[in-house]
């Protein structure tokens, strides 16, 4: 499952860029792919990742809508905006790693931890780490996040995970960690 989006680079800027998914068998583990900054970053989501990337779900889009979904109601609205973005993806594009520097360069990077900061320019910075705080960085607006979101449930779906995409009490304020 590959979406093609201008994914924005570290700084902001917005650059073509492609975002794929994948469930690998053998690892139990969803593969992330995003190809932005010159680079095929590679990240490994556990099935605990997943669970607590989707407890933060409601939460960072409240962060990206500038606090307007606050309402449980709203979610229907979400749900559709979501559909909207999904249908602006061309997921008929294969990925593409030519010519990028493969981050990091031995293996997918294990995310055992996911930073979120709301930025001043509406989007949403994600850093995935894993155990030894080696950082995979990289900003999202409010539709390839969307995207992102539909990825990763396709891919839960796709790995037979058991897994509730409901919201869940996240810390309170404009930043979090999810471990």
């Amino acid at each position: 499952m590959t979406v093609d989006s201008p994914v924005p680079d570290s700084s902001g800027a917005a650059a073509q860029s492609q975002i794929s998914i994948s469930y690998q068998h053998m690892e139990d583990r969803l593969l992330l792919r995003i190809a932005c900054d010159g680079r095929d970053s590679r990240i490994w989501l556990t099935r605990r990742m997943v669970k607590n990337f989707f407890q933060a779900r409601d939460k960072l889009y409240e962060l990206l809508e500038d606090g307007q979904y606050r309402d449980p109601a709203e979610k229907a609205i979400q749900d559709f905006k979501e559909e909207a973005a999904m249908h602006q993806a061309d997921l008929s594009i294969p990925y593409h790693a030519d010519g990028l520097e493969p981050f990091p360069k031995d293996g997918p990077l294990l995310a055992v931890k996911i930073k979120f900061t709301p930025l001043k320019n509406g989007r949403i910075r994600l850093v995935f780490l894993n155990p030894d705080d080696l950082e995979a960085p990289f900003s999202l607006g409010p539709s390839d996040f969307r995207m992102l979101v539909h990825l990763v449930t396709e891919g839960m779906a796709k790995a037979k995970w058991a897994l509730e995409p409901a919201k869940a009490g996240m810390a309170d304020g404009p930043s979090g960690v999810m471990h």
